[in-house]
């Protein structure tokens, strides 16, 4: 299990938030999605086989631009 953290600064709304967590949830061996309008982040509990490009095309695909967070 790993963490993959996104920041998604186009966020302006709890509708937002919905879909972004809605667009996560559906990658395979994603097991928990926390998006924050506050932070502006997507923080995600996925499987070690998770990509973190698959998690920003799955961003991108609902209409939000994401960039990696990783320090």
């Amino acid at each position: 299990m790993k963490t993959i953290e996104l920041e998604v600064p186009d966020m302006s709304c709890g509708h937002c938030v919905t879909t972004i967590q809605s667009a996560l949830m559906v990658v395979a061996g994603v097991e928990k999605a926390d998006v924050t309008l506050e932070d502006k982040r997507a923080i995600v509990q996925a499987q070690d086989t998770v990509r973190e490009e698959t998690l920003l095309r799955a961003v991108e695909q609902a209409g939000y631009r994401a960039t990696s967070a990783a320090r």
